[in-house]
């Protein structure tokens, strides 16, 4: 019988575990998302989810996976909620040899460890968006989404500085940029370019500056440019995805 690890504390007697190609889609996974919750990573590779929480566990103990601290405070009060995992040291070092990417492997588990609640809510509740637009593609099968790291191989090439009244200057990023790539009537393939910015209602409606807010920039800079400016409702419980 397997002895239950501790949740939040990384056991120093864990069993040894060999690296396979499904846990290397985890870490690269959880990195494209920044935290991504245990049944997430389930509907995205599929599979057991027995067998998926016990290599979970395994590499969080040994560290190429993390599990902030920002969420203990719920699992104390008696939560069910399936576990969020950020990247860990060893998974970033994984990424960083195997794959190329830029990270710093030394700071990915003090960064992730030390992020607040509201914060790792948010960034899950855009996880959930992307997720559930991921599996609609899926079960389309004619629409393929392409995340950021797909579209752009500079390091924050959605960000960009505009001038609004009084002559502010503001930085504008959004939470997610994707896309879809589907075909045409005539076969040719096309895309079409989103920006995701996530509200879970944290955020307070009027500010005492401008400064606190990113809204008008973003504003500014559509009218500056000339761009149209289509936006599309889509109005589906992100839940039933799962």
């Amino acid at each position: 019988m397997e002895s239950r690890l501790p949740r939040f504390n990384r056991a120093p007697d864990v069993a040894a575990m060999q690296l396979e190609e499904r846990d290397r889609d985890i870490i690269w996974l959880v990195h494209r998302h920044r935290f991504l919750r245990s049944h997430q990573i389930v509907v995205l590779l599929g599979g057991s989810p027995q067998q998926l929480s016990r290599r979970l566990k395994l590499l969080y103990h040994h560290g190429y996976l993390e599990r902030p601290r920002a969420q203990l405070q719920y699992y104390e009060r008696g939560g069910s909620r399936s576990i969020a995992y950020g990247l860990g040291n060893k998974g970033g070092a994984l990424l960083k040899q195997e794959i190329g990417l830029a990270v710093h492997p030394d700071s990915w588990s003090e960064k992730n460890h030390a992020i607040g609640r509201v914060y790792l809510e948010h960034t899950l509740f855009v996880a959930d968006v992307m997720v559930a637009i991921e599996l609609a593609c899926r079960k389309h099968g004619g629409i393929r989404l392409l995340y950021e790291d797909q579209l752009h191989s500079e390091r924050q090439p959605f960000q960009w500085r505009v001038k609004i009244q009084n002559g502010w200057k503001f930085g504008v990023v959004p939470d997610r940029v994707f896309a879809l790539e589907f075909p045409d009537a005539s076969g040719q393939s096309q895309r079409a370019y989103f920006f995701l910015e996530a509200d879970r209602g944290t955020m307070p409606v009027t500010r005492r500056t401008l400064s606190q807010t990113s809204l008008p920039a973003s504003c500014s800079h559509t009218k500056q440019r000339g761009h149209r400016k289509f936006t599309s409702e889509i109005s589906a419980s992100i839940a039933s995805a799962f």
